[in-house]
């Protein structure tokens, strides 16, 4: 290579240096830019959540205030109750102490069968120091109102039949709510009720859903009718009851005043005949009490419900002294379930 190329090169190299890393400087500079920017983007972005969250936070005091608002007023109208009128976050379970009498009405459902779509009806059940309305009751009541002269309080649901044999409530602020059934649940406080083995069965905890199946059946409850009672108990039992084995007795209708506040039906267009099935559940570890259940099922009278009823459907979970089984927090299965077999 000639000696004066090679230099020429080298001076050449040596010119270019500077404006080289000029440019990269450059660019460094522009992402620098451009990454500040995006940060004060994020920083913007950020101070809108904060300010976001604080309303949020604001919003909860209030309705955590106003939620207490509702709460001593349900418990001045009903003294003496220890449910909450809207579980809030947080809340513990109440767990009866033994003996104390507390009985929880499960799941009360009550549905409608009716021969012809778009007829109106009223169902209403009344409460008082016995019996008191607790959470979950979905929908809530078209009205709540005193009954004069008694320690009464009487909770009305006003119900259309659709014709595709969905009901339509209308709650208190003249809404519609479409749904399958209303679901309802009371605390019982009375004295307890000792558990009769000799007129029960024993059933195995994971049939219990065939068990009771056959018994609405021969009540005359379609198989449709049962299906949400059914699912109900099946999944609550076995999140509940560590036992193997649960003693089943259905209430007999000459001993329901016992167990169930009054319920009323009235419709102007048509009779209803109203059937109401109350079972009662006792966990136990073995299989050596009571009936079999071939000679239980055989005493079941079957029955004719005829084209048009009224059908409430419910259960207690009670140890064998008739004292209250513990009560689970369940909300997260209650909410579930509302939304997958209450609403329509």
């Amino acid at each position: 290579m000639n000696p004066l190329n090679q230099s020429t090169n080298v001076v050449s190299f040596q010119q270019n240096l500077p404006n080289k890393q000029t440019t990269t400087i450059e660019t460094l500079e522009k992402k620098i830019e451009i990454l500040n920017k995006k940060n004060l983007e994020q920083s913007k972005q950020l101070e809108k959540i904060q300010k976001l969250l604080e309303l949020i936070l604001k919003e909860n005091e209030k309705l955590c205030g106003r939620l207490n608002d509702l709460q001593n007023a349900f418990e001045s109208r009903f003294p003496g109750n220890q449910s909450r009128l809207i579980p809030l976050p947080g809340d513990m379970p109440r767990i009866p102490a033994p003996g104390d009498g507390r009985m929880i009405l499960k799941a009360p459902f009550t549905l409608v069968r009716s021969e012809d779509s778009d007829v109106d009806l009223k169902i209403s059940i009344l409460f008082n120091k016995t019996f008191q309305p607790k959470q979950p009751t979905f929908p809530a009541p078209s009205k709540e109102e005193p009954v004069k002269g008694t320690d009464n309080h009487r909770h009305t649901w006003i119900v259309h039949v659709n014709k595709d044999r969905t009901l339509t409530v209308k709650n208190a602020s003249g809404t519609d709510q479409k749904i399958h059934l209303i679901w309802w649940e009371a605390n019982r406080n009375n004295s307890p009720k000792p558990f009769t083995f000799t007129d029960s069965t024993c059933v195995k905890k994971e049939e219990i859903g065939i068990f009771i199946q056959e018994v609405l059946t021969k009540r005359g409850i379609s198989e449709e009718e049962q299906a949400a009672f059914i699912k109900y108990w099946e999944s609550s039992l076995k999140n509940q009851i560590t036992d193997p084995y649960l003693q089943v007795r259905l209430v007999e209708e000459k001993e329901q005043s016992d167990f169930l506040p009054i319920m009323n039906v009235d419709s102007k267009e048509m009779n209803f005949k109203l059937a109401r099935h109350y079972f009662r559940f006792t966990p136990v570890k073995e299989n050596n009490q009571g009936l079999s259940k071939i000679n239980y099922l055989e005493k079941i009278t079957e029955q004719q419900l005829g084209s048009n009823a009224v059908i409430d459907l419910g259960g207690e979970i009670v140890n064998n002294d008739g004292t209250a089984a513990p009560e689970s927090n369940e909300t997260a299965f209650n909410i579930a379930f509302i939304n997958n077999h209450i609403r329509a």
